[in-house]
């Protein structure tokens, strides 16, 4: 079999039209859709979490090191958890890219600049939170909080592995961001590969890191709580979340899509399935208030609900979310190798 070798990572289009931007819903009134989602996280490969204060490099020596609580073993940061269902949230709902500007960035188009302003937010930034720079800037919590992810059960290490070097973006190489038209080509996202890139030839020794991953396998369990979310927001929190085991492909059949994340994703680290558990959703939030242990409802079918958030977005896909379909595909096609050109720097 022929072997396709392709950068490990891929770039989703920007919509046509640039976000709608609204002022957000505070804390101090009930209105929209609030509850709380129970998620279960599965390694699908070996995926590491770097602890930041033992973390990997390359001139000691050091082996990059799980993050890892006094009591609880391994954790993932609900931090973790939220940037990467945000990215994903971004394009589902089509929403500004954070921390950059069009007229600073030129990899980010018209239209797409950071929201300046808690009156004026795009759908990731009324959702997921939004911070604003400089003296006396504005900020919006946000209506998703993420806590942190613990170990279902037992979890096992993986083997110690020497993977290649795992590098920052170049932007002054505007050819790898660019379309040839000079427009740029989209938000970046990495591929699963079908095994790790390791360290093997004096080379990429150099630069290579030592990891300690956690194996496939391990499972997590964390919760998502969310408040005064607008139909369409939830329904993009949900498919943010839990993606399809069912998205077409353009040129027929279906695919599953998988999450990645944390640290060496472009080596083939990170790749993992969340599925969610249950849902609660508050009837009356006011209610709620109103008595002492006021239930939430659940949803009749919790599958088919969630069925249903997936489909509004993954069932007849728009053309940036169809990209994102091909580049988090998984299993990756038989035939596809991924690693960076060797002349690159």
């Amino acid at each position: 079999m022929a072997t396709d070798l392709h950068l490990p990572y891929g770039f989703v289009q920007y919509p046509s039209s640039s976000p709608q931007r609204r002022s957000p819903r505070g804390h101090d009134t009930f209105a929209g859709r609030s509850g709380l989602i129970e998620c279960e996280l599965e390694a699908l490969s070996p995926f590491l979490v770097m602890d930041t204060e033992k973390r990997a490099d390359s001139n000691t020596g050091n082996v990059g090191q799980f993050m890892r609580s006094d009591k609880n073993g391994p954790v993932i940061p609900g931090t973790s958890l939220k940037g990467m269902v945000r990215s994903l949230f971004e394009v589902l709902v089509p929403s500004c890219v954070g921390l950059h500007d069009h007229s600073t960035n030129p990899l980010v188009p018209n239209g797409f600049d950071t929201c300046y302003h808690r009156s004026n937010l795009c759908p990731a930034c009324n959702t997921f939170g939004y911070m604003g720079r400089g003296r006396g800037s504005s900020v919006h919590r946000g209506n998703v909080n993420i806590g942190e992810a613990r170990p279902a059960g037992s979890v096992s290490r993986g083997r110690q592995v020497q993977i290649v070097g795992q590098f920052g973006p170049n932007p002054q190489k505007s050819d790898r961001y660019n379309n040839p038209d000079g427009s740029p080509k989209g938000r970046k996202f990495y591929y699963h590969q079908h095994e790790l890139n390791k360290a093997t030839t004096k080379k990429e020794k150099k630069y290579a890191k030592w990891l300690a991953p956690l194996a496939p396998g391990a499972t997590f369990r964390f919760t998502v709580g969310f408040q005064n979310l607008t139909d369409r927001a939830l329904s993009g929190l949900v498919a943010a979340l839990s993606l399809p085991d069912e998205a077409p492909l353009p040129g027929g059949g279906t695919t599953a899509v998988r999450h990645k994340i944390g640290y060496g994703k472009a080596a083939g680290l990170g790749s993992v399935e969340i599925r969610i558990q249950s849902v609660g959703l508050d009837p009356d939030p006011e209610e709620r208030y109103r008595q002492f242990g006021a239930a939430r409802e659940t949803p009749s079918d919790t599958d088919a609900w969630v069925q249903d958030c997936q489909d509004e977005f993954f069932e007849n896909p728009s053309p940036p979310v169809q990209d994102l379909i091909e580049v988090l595909r998984y299993p990756p096609p038989a035939d596809r190798m991924y690693a960076y050109p060797n002349d690159w720097d």
